[in-house]
């Protein structure tokens, strides 16, 4: 591996992906209010906790 592939993302790559993560958690959460059985709501609650951790 070169350095370039190991270095870590510059920081407003890191803010781009919580971006991007806090919105994937939000779409998730509307999803999950619309969903019309309870394993397709619990299904996008979790990955919206997920993407929720992830943007932190």
């Amino acid at each position: 591996m070169t350095n370039a592939e190991t270095a870590w993302p510059q920081a407003s790559e890191r803010d781009e992906d919580k971006r991007y993560f806090a919105a994937r958690a939000r779409w998730h959460e509307e999803r999950a209010e619309v969903a019309v059985d309870s394993s397709t709501r619990t299904l996008h609650l979790r990955f919206a906790r997920m993407y929720h951790t992830r943007a932190q």
